[in-house]
């Protein structure tokens, strides 16, 4: 008889989802995961601290406020929204499903 051999345990990594993440600092575009949107990381072009927008109290200098759910006003998709730079018209997102920026 032979001896049974171990099944191997097989790694299963869970799929990334990534985000465009313009710096405020300076304007680079980041390619970052979810977590790193939700809780913060460095630019790869200043190397300056960009605040994540998850739950939590923001700090005192943090450029975000406390974000529970954005949904675009227009076509009411929600996860789906790019943060653009601060600008004149005050406009801080753009939904990548209808292009409306609000």
């Amino acid at each position: 008889m032979s001896p049974i051999e171990p099944v191997p345990n097989p790694i299963i990594q869970r799929p990334q989802n990534y985000h465009t993440v313009t710096c405020p600092h300076c304007g680079t575009k980041n390619k970052v995961n979810e977590y790193e949107t939700l809780n913060g990381f460095r630019c790869s072009g200043c190397g300056e601290k960009v605040d994540g927008i998850g739950g939590g109290k923001p700090g005192p200098d943090s450029p975000y406020p406390v974000i529970e759910e954005i949904v675009c006003p227009q076509c009411r998709s929600g996860g789906n929204l790019e943060i653009l730079p601060k600008n004149e018209e005050g406009k801080r997102f753009r939904c990548k499903t209808c292009q409306i920026e609000f």
